[in-house]
């Protein structure tokens, strides 16, 4: 018996690597490893850096390799302006007045090597003050389709570029976002677009004198997002759940904002939907990845009748905004007002809100504003990481979260619920789910989180009453109330019963609507009466917890 070998030999020359967290949600920068004979150093800039000069300076590049003469490129957004030959390089841009993403192509016979570095030119932020009426994100103009104004609060930062599709992520000076000098703002009219196109872009946000340990340069979307692009999910994203996803642009780095003027409002069909009173809720808890294989908003509107005859008449979608990863329970949100794609696109999840409330089926949803994690723009803008590449913890300077959780239940960053920023971010949400979508209430999770009170380890600070939490959140409660008097409040706060009392009977007296619902955990007590034990329920009733009217949701289980 023979047999036919083959033998391939390959020469290799660089080894590319990534590190990820042990659930995929985090992963560093292609690190590439160099192997053989002929290897380059990059000596000035800083591989991968981006360099902030003024307007006018000279920026200067310098290599070197080993083993003899090497052929070098030097390109300038695309365009080569250098090429010299030799054992080292070196080269100077004269007079640079605009932004520019360099590659020094290295390179010895079949042997070839790729450096990266940018330069972001000072343009100076020009004091303009916006037009009245414009809120943080987005700002569309209703009477022209061609112009949308974006704004950015970002205290402390010396200017913004808008790097987007309509400047090929390399803006110019007339991309530099003006800043408002009555509040601080940085603000940016877009014009020359076309209706109905996706847009993206991004905020080119910078410090220039960064304190230690945090980056001159963050590349981020907006906090106010409503859709972004991701480069770490939406690869794995099936298309039946979201047809024809715009593309993520190549070459380009963290998510992006998607923008599009002239949307079609979506068609409600119910515009008069009655909630269930609050003592009358019957609630089904749905996690959309879980409750059916194709996993997407489709798959609850294909089994509406499933949830008539389970006679309930609500129902609560664990998170749903914009989270990290595709496989997830939705608590780790980084955009509170971007829907998660991998769920369905806006319309799907309309068109199941709508087919409820034609159904007398209303819907909750569960929102995670205790905290954000790392792709949160807020989190990213004031952070500790000094190349920017990563997604670090809260820095000192950061306006809307605490470096440290300031109580017992930390997870990912902890929003500071006493700034003003804060407080105005969460309405915002608020808001924004409420009117866009017709959320009918919203399950609060970790409220226990909103206290400035506590340290990160003191469980008994945390869990007793806090003056502060009281208020925050009845502020939030009456935001949502002059929204929508109907809306539905609930909080997961798991307290004393004295603490809870006060949202439960808050302003019980003024209105049925009124008085916050509050997360009964019961299920210890139905776990053992589930396995034949005597087991004491009684505190599955509003009474036990001295609540005024029934504003108690008990459950057995959740998630």
């Amino acid at each position: 018996m023979c047999g036919v070998h083959f033998f391939f030999f390959l020469t290799i020359t660089k080894i590319n690597i990534v590190f990820r967290s042990a659930d995929g949600t985090q992963q560093s920068t292609d690190l590439q490893l160099n192997i053989g004979a002929f290897q380059t150093t990059l000596v000035a800039p800083i591989e991968n850096s981006s360099t902030i000069i003024a307007s006018g300076q000279n920026f200067s590049v310098s290599a070197n390799n080993t083993n003899g003469n090497a052929n070098y490129d030097l390109l300038a957004n695309g365009t080569s302006i250098n090429t010299a030959t030799g054992a080292t390089y070196a080269f100077t841009d004269l007079n640079v007045t605009t932004n520019k993403s360099y590659e020094l192509q290295i390179t010895q016979g079949a042997t070839s090597f790729s450096k990266k570095f940018n330069v972001i030119v000072n343009p100076g932020t020009v004091s303009l003050a916006m037009a009245g009426g414009l809120e943080d994100g987005i700002n569309y103009n209703s009477g022209d389709a061609t112009r949308a104004t974006l704004v950015l609060d970002a205290p402390g930062k010396d200017f913004v570029y808008v790097a987007g599709s309509f400047n090929n992520y390399q803006p110019n000076s007339s991309y530099a976002m003006k800043k408002d000098p009555s509040t601080g703002k940085f603000w940016l009219e877009l014009t020359g677009l076309t209706s109905g196109v996706n847009y993206h872009y991004q905020y080119w946000v910078v410090d220039t004198t960064p304190i230690a340990n945090s980056p001159s340069l963050v590349k981020t979307a907006d906090p106010y997002s409503t859709l972004v692009l991701s480069p770490y999910d939406d690869p794995w994203i099936p298309a039946a759940s979201y047809p024809s996803i715009p593309a993520y642009p190549a070459g380009q780095e963290r998510e992006v904002t998607v923008l599009q003027t002239g949307q079609t409002a979506y068609p409600w069909i119910n515009t008069t939907f009655s909630k269930p009173k609050k003592e009358d809720l019957v609630i089904y808890e749905a996690l959309v990845r879980d409750f059916d294989s194709d996993r997407n908003f489709q798959d609850l509107i294909d089994k509406i009748s499933y949830f008539k005859n389970l006679k309930i008449n609500a129902i609560q979608l664990m998170p749903v905004m914009e989270f990290e990863g595709n496989e997830s329970w939705g608590y780790n949100t980084s955009f509170h007002m971007a829907l998660d794609k991998f769920y369905g696109t806006s319309n799907k999840l309309k068109e199941l809100i709508d087919l409820c409330h034609t159904n007398g089926i209303a819907v909750i949803l569960d929102v995670a504003l205790n905290h954000a994690f790392g792709r949160n723009p807020m989190n990213r803008m004031w952070m500790n990481d000094p190349d920017g590449d990563g997604w670090g913890d809260p820095s000192t300077e950061n306006p809307y979260f605490n470096t440290v959780a300031k109580h017992s239940y930390s997870v990912g960053s902890d929003f500071n619920h006493a700034s003003l920023l804060t407080k105005n971010y969460t309405k915002r949400v608020i808001k924004h789910w409420i009117q866009e979508y017709k959320i009918d209430g919203f399950r609060w999770d970790l409220t226990k989180g909103f206290t400035q009170a506590c340290s990160g380890g003191d469980d008994a600070c945390t869990n007793a009453y806090q003056a502060d939490r009281v208020a925050i959140l009845k502020d939030y409660a009456d935001y949502g109330w002059n929204l929508d008097p109907t809306h539905y409040t609930i909080f997961e706060h798991l307290g004393t019963d004295g603490e809870e009392q006060q949202w439960a009977n808050y302003r019980i007296g003024e209105s049925p609507s009124k008085g916050v619902m509050m997360w009964g955990k019961m299920s210890d007590e139905y776990a053992t009466l589930t396995k034949g034990y005597a087991s004491d329920v009684s505190r599955v009733g509003n009474s036990s917890r001295g609540f005024t009217n029934r504003r108690l949701v008990g459950y057995a289980e959740s998630h």
